[in-house]
Order: C-alpha cells, then sequence, then structure tokens
C-alpha cells in the first residue's frame, strides 16, 4: 500500500498499526480513497489501523470512540492511536468512552459519510451483540450516500445473524463484501452496508 502522506517511516508504521493486517488496511485505504467521505466515525480505534487507512486516504474528519483512553491503546508501540491524534491533530477527533454514552451526543453535531463498526470485546460470543448495539446506535446517522463498514464479520456467526436481521427490517439496506467490489479474491473479514449500489461507485 502507497500512503501519500507517509514517507520513509511506513515499514515501522505498517509493523505497528497494521500487526497482522496490512491487506485490510490496504482494502480500507482504497475504499477511502474513492469514497472521500468528509465525515467518519470508528466505533472501536484499537491499535489504530482502520484509522490511519482512513486519514491517509482522504482529508475528511474522523471521529474515533474507544473504551480505553489514548494513553491506554498500545503504549508500547511508537505508532500508535496517540500518535495518529497528534500526526493528524487537525482531522481526527478522539473521544474516550463507551458507544453507549458518546454516540447519542453525536446525533446534532455530524452526519457520516463512512462508519467503521469493531467496538466489542475480546470474547467473540458477544461480537454480535456488540455489532447489533453499535449498529442500531449509529445507522440513523449515515448519509444518504454514507457507507457502514462492520469488521469480524467472518470470526463471528453471530455478527452475520445480526447483519441479516437488519436488512430485514431496513430492506433499503445492501450488504456487499470487497470481493463483490473486485477488490479481493476471497472472503474478507469485513461486510460492508449501504442504501445504493456501491459497486458502481468503486468501478
Amino acid at each position: 500500500m502507497v500512503l501519500e502522506k507517509e514517507g520513509n517511516r511506513l515499514s515501522r508504521v505498517y509493523d505497528d498499526l497494521f500487526g497482522h493486517s496490512p491487506t485490510y488496511g490496504q482494502l480500507y485505504y482504497s475504499l477511502v480513497k474513492k469514497l472521500q467521505p468528509k465525515f467518519g466515525l470508528e466505533l472501536g480505534v484499537d491499535r489504530g489501523m482502520s484509522a490511519y487507512a482512513y486519514l491517509c486516504g482522504c482529508d475528511g474528519i474522523l471521529v474515533g470512540v474507544d473504551l480505553l483512553s489514548l494513553d491506554e491503546l498500545y503504549p508500547d508501540l511508537t505508532y500508535n492511536p496517540k500518535w495518529l491524534a497528534a500526526e493528524f491533530a487537525d482531522q481526527f477527533i478522539f473521544m474516550n468512552g463507551s458507544t453507549e454514552n458518546v454516540v447519542p451526543t453525536l446525533h446534532e453535531k455530524y452526519e457520516f459519510d463512512y462508519v467503521y463498526i469493531d467496538a466489542h470485546s475480546n470474547d467473540i460470543s458477544t461480537f454480535g451483540a456488540c455489532v447489533a448495539r453499535d449498529l442500531g446506535l449509529c445507522y440513523s446517522l449515515v448519509s444518504d450516500k454514507g457507507l457502514i463498514v462492520i469488521d469480524d464479520y467472518s470470526w463471528s456467526r453471530g455478527v452475520g445473524d445480526v447483519i441479516n436481521e437488519f436488512k430485514h427490517t431496513h430492506p433499503e439496506w445492501v450488504e456487499f463484501h470487497f470481493q463483490d467490489l473486485g477488490m479481493g479474491s476471497h472472503q474478507t473479514n469485513a461486510a460492508l452496508l449501504a442504501r445504493y449500489d456501491l459497486r458502481e461507485v468503486m468501478k
């Protein structure tokens, strides 16, 4: 992946932020680069991989929400969310707290073009419940041409069940995967939800 805002630090940034997921970072970066969202929301910043892909892929604002503070998120790494907040100070707004407490405060401030959901515990059995919570909190904040990216689709059957139920009750939302967009040769770990044909936009 080539991220224009990075130079010779890229190898180290990869190691710290992307960990075992450089392929996903490439996909998220390419997606954001094409869509050029003005406002993004990330629920679950973790080590900062997807946030970094967003911030390098566009000039849009990203609101990142995490239960842990910047000082608590991977302090042993050089390139971590705290570094992101300083490096992209004009783009990255970090909010410390639970999604239940933070997201309702955003309703009168933002309409998001891009939402990334990954705010769950380390217990895979709870992934579905966490996605259901966060999807319910944020889908009404998404613009008409906005996109919701849901992580851990292929790791937890519960996440797929939640997405199917959401589509049943909200039939205007359509599910896509990166391979549907010609951006991956195999099943990736994310599902994409949009109210339009994302394939046409990504051509």
